[in-house]
């Protein structure tokens, strides 16, 4: 067991409650002064000073949240650094409360970073992520896990700070390791389901998985990026397809239809030529690795995976923001046939209704030449503010078809309560239903329990 992350963990959470019994600190006027948790992140993330709708995966992203957007002249960002979501608020309007009793250190670490990105266009952002599960049920004697999960993120705005037209760089850098004898990533298949309870939290060394540049031109309409990405986190996402911070299993917090490849050298070009409308493309390396660049296969073996995505974010007074996308994605054959090539579909929507809740719903479909899945479809619904402030309940169904027909369709439902619980950790408690897990005999119902403590500064 690897007991770094954990003591930092602990060392970060004796800081937090020291300073929940401190005086208030009002941060110095004009700095950044983000409030409640985070709200469910995005798969396209804009960050200020040119906001956009949300879209992601990504942000995502965590602190994430809070620095969704308004102006959507802009083309959203598909792929934001979870993370760094909270200290990219915008300036509070004038005589806006400045109580900070509950969220002292966190405003105190966002002043401090908004003074540093002022400075020197350099924002920094850490996270780390605990994460036990038991199961009740399954083919193995084993049915408990635990790990963890901790994220670097640095963004520099290099050009045109500022302004519209600002470019930047981006790095990800993430390192998980296991608790005990067991990580989540490998309860799934110790029960024989189709699909894990959880995505991530395996074992893996510190890797860097995304390094890219960031340019928006044309006042910020038009946003081009290259360089090692995530292909995870460009497309095919929804609001709360994040298993650091909303649900847990694979059907809901990853997209199982479609064939990701590993980070890789890619470029991408979103293009919004209506404050309501985005169209957008790219291409990522087929044969990306996790600890290698491959950054001459990439021009020479030309293998590809590309996508087309086009996204309608409407803004109806009495329910709020809307985003619905259509995308297409197709995938060449991996290095030495590891996977077969594969192509598919993927129709994602998500809907404010009112300020606290946020529904979403997805449907996707591949030829199933490279994914262990050929439909899915899930539907869910989060609600802020619920049981206290800055907390988040969450619960959402999904269904997902087998490419071997010889298994049966899997359905699940999971549950989360997440609630703030220091000044910079948020501890969230959620319950899965899987219904006729696919790999199982035994089986037809396996209830999995889930704790989960993220702490993000």
């Amino acid at each position: 067991m690897d007991v770094l992350p954990l003591l930092i963990g602990w060392l970060v959470l004796t800081a937090s409650q020291a300073a929940g019994r401190a005086e208030p600190v009002i941060p110095p006027s004009g700095v950044d002064q983000s409030q409640a948790g985070p709200r469910p992140a995005t798969n396209e993330q804009a960050e200020p000073p040119e906001p956009a709708p949300a879209l992601d995966p990504a942000a995502a992203t965590d602190p994430a949240a809070e620095a969704e957007a308004t102006d959507s002249s802009v083309p959203a960002d598909p792929a934001p650094m979870v993370g760094l979501a909270e200290e990219e608020t915008s300036l509070p309007p004038s005589g806006v409360d400045h109580d900070l009793r509950g969220r002292r250190l966190r405003t105190v670490l966002h002043s401090r970073m908004a003074e540093l990105e002022r400075l020197t266009g350099l924002r920094v952002g850490v996270a780390q992520t605990l994460l036990f599960q038991a199961a009740t049920g399954g083919e193995g004697g084993r049915r408990v896990a635990a790990g963890g999960d901790v994220d670097l993120l640095l963004r520099w705005s290099v050009l045109g700070q500022g302004t519209q037209n600002i470019g930047r760089l981006k790095i990800a850098g993430e390192y998980r390791y296991q608790i005990g004898s067991r990580p989540p990533d490998e309860l799934g298949p110790e029960i024989g389901t189709l699909l894990g309870t959880t995505d991530g939290f395996g074992e893996q060394p510190f890797v860097l998985k995304q390094l890219y540049w960031e340019q928006r031109l044309d006042d910020g309409r038009i946003n081009l990026r290259f360089g090692r990405m995530n292909p995870r986190d460009l497309f095919g996402g929804h609001r709360f397809q994040n298993s650091s911070e909303f649900f847990l299993n694979k059907a809901l917090s990853s997209n199982p239809v479609v064939a990701y490849p590993q980070p890789g050298l890619g470029a991408t070009l979103h293009y919004r030529p209506r404050p309501w409308l985005s169209i957008g493309g790219g291409v990522a390396d087929a044969d990306g690795s996790l600890t290698s660049a491959h950054f001459v296969g990439f021009f020479t073996e030309r293998r590809f995976m590309e996508f087309f995505e086009a996204s309608v974010s409407p803004f109806r007074e009495g329910l709020g923001q809307g985003h619905f996308r259509l995308s297409l994605w197709r995938k060449d054959a991996e290095r030495n046939e590891k996977t077969p090539k594969d192509r598919g579909i993927v129709i994602s929507c998500d809907q404010d209704l009112g300020e606290s809740v946020t529904a979403f719903a997805r449907y996707g479909y591949s030829e199933g030449g490279a994914t262990a899945v050929t439909h899915s479809v899930t539907a869910g619904v989060g609600v802020r503010d619920l049981l206290m402030e800055g907390s988040l309940t969450g619960i959402g169904a999904g269904w997902s078809v087998p490419a071997d027909q010889t298994l049966s369709d899997e359905k699940v439902i999971e549950c989360f309560q997440r609630v703030p619980v220091t000044d910079v950790a948020d501890l969230t408690l959620g319950v899965q239903v899987i219904f006729d897990p696919s790999q199982a005999t035994d089986d037809r119902v396996v209830g999995v329990l889930s704790v989960r403590l993220r702490m993000t500064f």
